[in-house]
């Protein structure tokens, strides 16, 4: 009955019962009666169902606002702090402070005399405020929403995506000492923010190179634009399913109050894309994966262990205008694609959590630091609706329509 479940979503099931014939006199068989189960709804339609991930958005919305208000005290609190002023440079053989040169008469006369009353000189203006890049960009196939909001175009406006790595302590890797000890410590905030996720519907060819297609964004919204930051796209291709692509651009580029870049990051990155061949890149790209909710066998399939994505994968890795997209087969693979056709049959009532990051091997690299994240919630595996239009009672329900 759990496997049913778990794939109740994509299942036909026929039922048929008889009374089993034991001698010649009740033979041939009769059948009693049947039934055919297209789809089983396998819970209570009355009440009104609830959203059982609601819970858990709600508190990592919770910790996102608690993280930006630690913020906002810890630059309060720096801001109000007395500045100490400069010690004045110590002459050598002299002891005490310098003694402040004598003024000329002519100095003394042509400065005006100081009053207890005078105002204070006006401090000097505070410093530009740094221009950030725009990385609002819009697409019919997105699937990010807003943290425990519903997506009104998924079915049942159940599906959605957020940037699970914008608050710290979601991910465990390497500490500053694995290659000794092997101990890993968490994750802070992840260096890059999740700007798009979209399902693309192409089952029958998924794109190789989904930057390169004239209609998606990656060449309507961003190349050639200088108000655009740097991303970082992987696109996972699924038989049978279409394109899985995710975007992340550098969140000191998309926000002022955000930390950065931090140089051992950085490094690491341009390693990555820079080498001269693709099987180092195959050995450093990680993938953290989990499924807080789920179904067991679900669970199971994906594992909590850290992967190497690219290494038993066919990747391919395309650098262009501003972008570095990393694309990978899924159906190359027979482990990989048995996870996903798990993912797909569970896809109902599965919550996926996904980690990035750029594996350290050397103590300089060390510790890891997150590139980004992403959680789908009960994810939506077949093409959006080409007319995105919001249900007529997505307003009152709260629903981001945006």
């Amino acid at each position: 009955m759990g496997t049913i479940k778990g794939f109740a979503s994509s299942l036909t099931l026929d039922i048929g019962f008889i009374l089993e014939a034991t001698t010649p006199e009740t033979l041939p068989e009769r059948l009693l009666g049947g039934v055919s189960i297209a789809r089983p709804q396998m819970s209570p339609l009355d009440p009104p169902r609830v959203d059982p991930n609601a819970a858990r958005a709600a508190e990592v919305r919770r910790q996102v606002v608690e993280h930006q208000r630690q913020l906002r005290e810890a630059r309060a609190s720096s801001a109000a702090a007395p500045r100490t002023p400069p010690t004045p440079a110590a002459v050598p053989g002299k002891v005490g402070p310098e003694p402040a040169p004598e003024e000329s008469a002519e100095s003394a006369d042509a400065a005006p005399s100081a009053s207890p009353s005078a105002s204070p000189s006006p401090s000097p203006p505070p410093p530009p405020r740094k221009a950030l890049l725009d990385g609002a960009y819009e697409s019919a196939t997105s699937m990010i929403q807003p943290l425990g909001r519903f997506n009104p175009w998924a079915p049942e406006g159940r599906s959605y995506y957020f940037d699970n790595a914008e608050v710290p302590n979601v991910f465990k890797v390497r500490g500053p000492t694995y290659l000794e000890d092997g101990v890993k410590i968490l994750a802070g905030v992840s260096s890059m923010r999740l700007v798009l996720a979209e399902w693309l519907p192409y089952p029958d060819s998924p794109l190789a190179q989904v930057s390169a297609h004239p209609d998606l964004w990656v060449q309507r919204q961003h190349v050639g634009r200088a108000d655009r930051p740097w991303v970082l796209l992987l696109n996972l291709r699924v038989p049978s399913v279409g394109n899985a692509v995710f975007s992340w651009a550098r969140r000191c580029d998309l926000d002022e109050d955000a930390a950065p870049p931090d140089p051992v990051f950085e490094r690491a990155l341009r390693e990555f894309m820079d080498a001269p061949d693709d099987s180092y890149r195959g050995e450093r790209f990680k993938i953290i994966p989990s499924v807080p909710d789920g179904s067991f066998i679900a669970k199971r399939a994906v594992g909590g262990k850290p992967a190497l994505l690219c290494d038993k994968v066919a990747t391919a890795y395309f650098r262009g205008d501003n972008f570095y997209e990393i694309s990978v087969d899924v159906g190359s693979s027979r482990v990989a694609r048995s996870v996903m056709g798990t993912i797909i049959g569970f896809a109902s009532g599965l919550t996926l959590q996904l980690g990035f990051t750029i594996e350290g091997k050397k103590p300089e690299e060390l510790p890891e630091r997150l590139l980004g994240g992403v959680t789908i919630v009960m994810p939506q595996m077949s093409p959006l609706s080409p007319a995105r239009v919001p249900p007529p009672d997505a307003l009152s329900r709260g629903v981001s329509v945006t």
